[in-house]
């Protein structure tokens, strides 16, 4: 999926997201029980936007290609697992119960700027920021419980009542910056400088070397 654009400037995004529709079964042990159970597998929640935003800017000499990704990528998903169980209390009132067991999965990526700490003459554009691949994934699961309580006050009148927990779901992963260092052999010189290091690591193109404050 490439960007499509029209003649407005507008920018739109690749997309993928697919209706998926909610499951559920409700079972009983046998005709006059006064009990049931069931359950249920719902999908609240589910976006996947990406972009191809972004391309370095002229004279901003690097090796990492931008432009072959999807550099803005937005993609969230929650499923919830629930299992409920009723009971019959008498011929006019029922109480019910579930749980939610939630799973969330999340990927985050953005094209992060970074000024260039260099100072006078070695921050002039276009290398006066310096650019970061950032991408976050991350799951993990919550769980929330509801309740309802179903009353038939006559033969022409029913009230019912529920109510749920609030759900969080703390969630792990990992995060990661894959920084762009322009490669740029006129300001390889350190001669005169503060930060000899980290002059060479910027201008050279060095970026797997651990960088020390003086």
């Amino acid at each position: 999926g490439f960007l499509a654009a029209d003649t407005s400037g507008k920018l739109y995004s690749t997309h993928d997201i697919w209706p998926i529709p909610s499951l559920a079964v409700v079972m009983a042990p046998k005709e006059g029980s006064r009990w049931a159970w069931g359950a249920g597998i719902l999908w609240p929640y589910d976006v996947n936007y990406q972009w191809d935003l972004f391309r370095s800017p002229l004279g901003y000499n690097t090796d990492y290609e931008f432009h072959t990704k999807k550099n803005f990528h937005t993609d969230l998903d929650v499923m919830d697992v629930h299992p409920t169980l009723a009971r019959q209390l008498s011929d006019d009132l029922a109480v019910g119960v579930g749980v939610s067991i939630t799973r969330g999965d999340i990927v985050f990526r953005r094209v992060v700027s970074v000024p260039n700490p260099l100072g006078n003459q070695l921050d002039d554009y276009p290398i006066n920021a310096f650019y970061g691949d950032y991408r976050m994934e991350g799951n993990g699961f919550g769980f929330g419980a509801n309740a309802g309580v179903h009353w038939k006050a006559s033969d022409k009148l029913t009230v019912g009542f529920s109510g749920q927990t609030p759900i969080s779901i703390p969630m792990n992963g990992t995060a990661e910056m894959t920084m762009a260092w322009p490669i740029n052999p006129q300001r390889q010189s350190t001669e005169g400088s503060l930060y000899p290091d980290r002059v060479r690591s910027f201008f050279v193109g060095v970026n797997d070397e651990v960088l020390s404050e003086p």
